[in-house]
């Protein structure tokens, strides 16, 4: 880079020695500094120790004058840059100093400190609407924590006209024999359960009806009907349901029970028939229909 017109080396070093001389400036800074002022490097001429009445006049002199020095600040403030302005507010005031308190100089270094501090708060603005713009971002991105009262699986589905809360809320299970979705209450528990026996080695038994209460494990569902117990025993529904053989007296003690409840209420349905709805996926739609 060229240098300022009117300084040269020598000028560096007369300059450098009447700083060295108030002894304001730490070893080795005035040399960067003077070479940054009269080469345009404005980053190194970021070093220069505010508020030094010597340095400032020596740095004055090296540029040619106060003048040229708050001209060098000026032009490097017209860069628009962070790091430029940062400098060019420094030797702006160096400017200042070094003139002794003149109007036009002070004016202008008010004007470079004025620009420096809008750039200042512009970056910070920026820096914090990018960092906004990164948390709302990020938070889209995620899953929400609450579902909204709106979404679409509050909506009525193919769910035989349940919708996701209302079977999370009834605890609603499909039944085995006839693929209707009814709430758990009012259906048979069938349980497959781990059993330690006293050797130490594990075993898998069924459970149901009241020792079905409480248990852990793989379940089945089968509704409170001979008809669809019967469907259940015929097609194996339980055994598929639960990935186990079940013992025959576990059908039977379903079917005593279904027998029991449909006595109370006065129904029979041991000989009704089973029309299956066409389609793979239609079941999600409307259950089968006992006739």
């Amino acid at each position: 880079m060229t240098r300022v017109a009117g300084v040269g080396a020598r000028a560096c070093v007369r300059a450098r020695a009447r700083a060295r001389g108030g002894g304001e400036a730490r070893r080795g800074t005035n040399s960067r500094m003077f070479a940054a002022a009269s080469s345009g490097r404005a980053n190194d001429a970021v070093f220069v120790a505010h508020g030094a009445v010597e340095t400032s006049r020596a740095l004055a002199d090296a540029c040619g004058g106060a003048v040229k020095l708050i001209e060098r600040a000026e032009a490097l403030a017209r860069t628009n840059a962070s790091a430029s302005l940062e400098a060019a507010r420094a030797l702006a005031e160096h400017a200042e100093v070094a003139s002794g308190g003149d109007a036009n100089i002070s004016t202008r270094a008010r004007e470079i400190e004025l620009e420096h501090g809008r750039r200042v708060i512009l970056d910070a603005y920026y820096a914090e609407t990018a960092r906004a713009a990164r948390r709302q971002r990020n938070r889209s991105a995620a899953k929400p924590k609450k579902r909204a009262r709106d979404r679409a699986c509050r909506k009525p589905k193919a769910r035989q006209g349940w919708t996701r809360p209302e079977m999370r809320e009834r605890n609603a299970r499909t039944c085995v024999g006839c693929e209707k979705i009814e709430a758990k209450d009012a259906m048979f528990r069938i349980v497959r359960c781990s059993v330690t026996l006293d050797n130490g080695k594990q075993t898998t038994t069924v459970k149901y009806g009241a020792d079905a209460d409480g248990a852990c494990g793989r379940s089945a569902y089968v509704c409170k009907t001979r008809c669809c117990v019967a469907r259940a025993t015929k097609n194996k529904s339980i055994n598929r349901a639960l990935r186990c053989s079940v013992d025959k007296d576990a059908y039977d003690a379903l079917a005593k029970a279904a027998a029991v409840i449909e006595d109370d209420a006065g129904v029979d349905t041991s000989g009704l028939t089973f029309v299956r709805p066409e389609g793979t996926a239609a079941r999600w739609s409307a259950p089968g229909v006992w006739l």
